[in-house]
């Protein structure tokens, strides 16, 4: 069954079962007629095959929300975090963990579009406005800095008017 839906993917042809009965989806508008008379012929052991599958599937898995910390000014560091931040004051500090990188855009872009793409990410995404520092006390805690207090901008440049633009 397997090498069959295969051969229906390849063909871009896709499968699904909805309220018992077999529906069929095409990338194209029009399906190998072979093929389609090969699901018909197949109809009652693909249904069965796809709800068997779906049965086994949702037995599986089991969705945990996990509860949203309380809102604090700071959090205190997990154990992993503590090592990180040790290992960062060493002299010379590690950068192991930075992956910087830079891309290359060439065409014709909205910037306006572009610098809300990014503030709204960085909206969404604590991770991205998170620091690990001391609070009064000495204790090395990680602060989620405001989308304003972390002070992103956008730098652009623009290269083409130069005499070497690479």
């Amino acid at each position: 069954m397997i090498s069959f839906f295969n051969k229906l993917a390849d063909n871009g042809v896709f499968l699904k079962v909805l309220d018992g009965k077999l529906k069929v989806y095409a990338e194209e508008k029009e399906i190998d007629q072979d093929l389609l008379q090969e699901v018909k012929v197949r109809k009652e052991q693909i249904i069965s095959y796809l709800l068997e599958k779906d049965a086994i599937i949702n037995t599986e898995i089991t969705h945990t929300r996990i509860p949203l910390a309380d809102v604090s000014v700071s959090y205190p560091l997990s154990d992993a975090q503590r090592r990180l931040w040790i290992l960062s004051q060493f002299t010379g500090g590690s950068i192991a963990y930075n992956m910087p990188s830079c891309v290359d855009l060439y065409g014709e872009y909205r910037l306006d579009l572009l610098r809300d793409a990014i503030a709204s990410t960085l909206e969404r995404h604590e991770i991205l406005r998170t620091v690990f520092k001391e609070d009064e006390s000495g204790e090395v805690r990680q602060w989620v800095l405001s989308v304003a207090d972390l002070g992103f901008v956008l730098d652009y440049q623009d290269f083409r008017s130069s005499s070497d633009p690479q």
